[in-house]
């Protein structure tokens, strides 16, 4: 039984294939998801999910006022998105533009005779041929290696049943793989680099990039609510069942999400430790003087 033998894609035809393919399975998530959307959609989602009393609107039109590079942003997104279908583009082209050479094992076209010739005929067209390419006439050794099996092939009875079975006159020959992959890949010089960056996206960049994902995703419940806000809400809701106003108030400001450790939005500053206890003070004053004066009149 012949044995198997492996090859690697020595031009680089078959490679772009798969660099084609895996391209692809990059680009097109990377488009459906980064692609901008519309201003309509944009608002269409604010109004389904976000308060809409004037003062949230305003607050709205204000935050948005603040962010000038998100024009950029969007313009930066359709460069890259566009730069990156060209390129996908281009490899398209390069892969429609490989010929693909496999010719079938024909004798009779070896020997330039049409399908199904006579022997006679096989005879006389290896004589004229071996004329002119026999090696001792000056001739090509190669081709007349071909010359020879096709006549071969052509006239005695094993080597005919040879290629019959296995498309070759001198019997099965080994099976051959096709690795499409450009062989450079595995030589001495390159190999070792090839296997560490392997190593390097495998077991370093990809359980960074799932940890990463994983730690930011425990935070949050089901209603994209954090977790420790869920735990302080529970805690108020327990000691204290019955909520006035000014407690729920309270309560909802010390969420977590206005946080700048857990929220990046949230602008802390340094006036705030000053500016809010004499808020405080000032409203519990003028709550005071409120229930004076409403005591008074009773």
């Amino acid at each position: 039984m012949a044995r198997a033998s492996f090859e690697y894609d020595e031009v680089g035809n078959t490679f772009y294939y798969v660099l084609v393919s895996f391209y692809a399975l990059v680009l097109l998530p990377i488009t459906y998801y980064f692609f901008p959307t519309g201003e309509t959609t944009e608002v269409k989602k604010v109004n389904l999910h976000e308060c809409q009393c004037h003062g949230c609107k305003e607050k709205r039109q204000r935050k948005e006022a603040n962010k000038p590079w998100r024009r950029t942003k969007k313009i930066a997104i359709y460069v890259g998105l566009t730069v990156a279908w060209i390129i996908f583009a281009f490899l398209v082209k390069k892969m429609t533009e490989i010929e693909v050479k496999h010719e079938e094992y024909n004798p009779y076209t070896v020997l330039g005779l049409d399908q199904g010739a006579s022997t006679s005929e096989v005879k006389k067209a290896y004589r004229e041929l071996s004329k002119v390419h026999h090696p001792d006439r000056g001739g090509d050794p190669v081709r007349f290696d071909q010359i020879a099996k096709a006549y071969q092939a052509l006239t005695e009875e094993e080597a005919r049943k040879n290629w019959e079975l296995y498309g070759n006159p001198d019997g099965p020959q080994a099976t051959t793989f096709g690795i499409a992959l450009p062989k450079w890949l595995v030589s001495e010089e390159y190999g070792m680099w090839v296997l560490a960056f392997y190593g390097f996206i495998l077991l370093i960049i990809l359980p960074v990039v799932v940890g990463i994902w994983w730690y930011n995703s425990i935070k949050y419940s089901v209603d994209k609510v954090l977790l420790d806000t869920t735990q302080l809400f529970y805690y108020f809701i327990h000691r204290t069942p019955r909520m006035e106003t000014n407690r729920m108030l309270m309560v909802l400001s010390g969420s977590f999400e206005f946080w700048k450790q857990y929220n990046k939005d949230i602008i802390e500053r340094e006036t705030d430790n000053l500016d809010l206890p004499r808020y405080f003070v000032r409203k519990s004053q003028i709550h005071a003087n409120l229930n004076g004066k409403g005591e008074s009149l009773n």
